[in-house]
């Protein structure tokens, strides 16, 4: 997707949101693998700008492979170094779709030091940082978005943040409807859209995309919003963006078996160790182990025990072993014996 092609006859563009620890490439190769062109554009997780800037070795190996399509979210509060780092990766990803402004992590540590949500406190430095950057992107096809909170408690100025991104020149614009302090808790507020208007910048929507009615009832607000982000609701259930759109154009829905979720189980495990050791990729896995086995009946102890596993190849056939015996399906047990991680 680019700036160029923003505007789409589908019902909705469907967006893996950028996660910070979790879209690293196996995950997002894993979502591309499962929704095939049911997705239309992957983000990175968030990346330091001022990293970027400096060439630091840790920070650009969060960067895609060159021949990766997607788009990368930059963070910081520095405009010259998020220019620098917007130019950086143009120049040397030229796969790279576009380039997505956050200030919606609402992270103390982020927060703090004026990145993330703390520049919706700042609408002059936002909108000096979006000048700036597309000044980089200039009539390129390369898209500028950016990712909001609605506000802040007491100062809810997303319509004023979102006016500014319309007048110079962002393509796109998500809001979560949450506020900061709010973090992830509570239910983000959809009725937020009412009150949107643009002329050129579109609007997604994030936040509470977890379930076919949620999605349902974001696609009401069709008239506002031209796109959805899915993010924790990818969680144990990456197929969550191909059924939202078989949902969206009319098909049926149909629930995803237990062969399929354990062969996507080894397939994410498989290219967690494409980048990481065994025992990273334990760590980058365990957060998914409560997506994996949602609905299982007296889930938090066999929960607890899988959690409790520090080696990967028992934590894995602990969890499939879980999975399996909750399900009347008939599933190959052969394959535990074949995991060698």
């Amino acid at each position: 997707m680019n700036g160029e092609n923003v505007k789409t006859d589908k019902k909705m563009i469907l967006v893996l949101a950028p996660m910070a620890g979790v879209t690293n490439r196996a995950y997002r190769q894993l979502i591309r693998e499962i929704n095939g062109e049911a997705v239309d554009l992957i983000f990175t997780e968030m990346i330091n700008a001022t990293g970027v800037s400096r060439l630091d070795r840790g920070t650009l190996n969060l960067l895609p492979p060159p021949e990766e399509i997607c788009s990368v979210q930059i963070y910081g509060n520095n405009i010259l170094d998020l220019t620098r780092a917007a130019d950086f990766i143009l120049t040397n990803y030229p796969n790279v779709e576009g380039i997505d402004i956050n200030a919606a992590c609402p992270v103390r540590k982020v927060v703090k030091n004026g990145s993330g949500a703390a520049l919706l406190h700042d609408p002059d430095k936002l909108k000096g940082i979006i000048k700036s950057i597309k000044s980089i992107i200039g009539e390129t096809d390369k898209t500028l978005s950016i990712k909001i909170r609605k506000g802040w408690e007491g100062y809810e100025n997303y319509l004023e943040v979102i006016n500014i991104c319309d007048r110079f020149g962002v393509d796109f614009v998500s809001i979560h409807g949450r506020t900061v302090e709010q973090m992830y808790s509570g239910i983000a507020d959809l009725t937020v859209l009412n009150q949107i208007k643009t002329e050129r910048c579109q609007v997604f929507w994030t936040g509470d995309v977890f379930t076919m009615s949620n999605i349902q009832r974001i696609s009401d607000y069709s008239d506002v919003i031209t796109g959805i982000l899915f993010a924790r609701g990818t969680f144990g259930n990456p197929w969550i963006i191909s059924r939202a759109h078989d949902l969206l154009h009319g098909r049926v829905t149909t629930a995803i078996n237990v062969p399929e979720k354990i062969r996507t189980i080894r397939r994410h495990v498989e290219l967690l160790l494409m980048d990481y050791s065994p025992l990273k990729a334990l760590g980058q896995f365990k957060r998914f182990v409560a997506g994996y086995t949602k609905g299982i009946r007296d889930v938090r102890q066999k929960r607890n025990a899988i959690y409790r596993l520090n080696d990967l190849s028992a934590l894995v056939e602990l969890l499939i072993a879980t999975i399996s015996a909750d399900d009347d399906a008939d599933v190959d047990k052969n394959h535990l014996s074949q995991l060698n991680w």
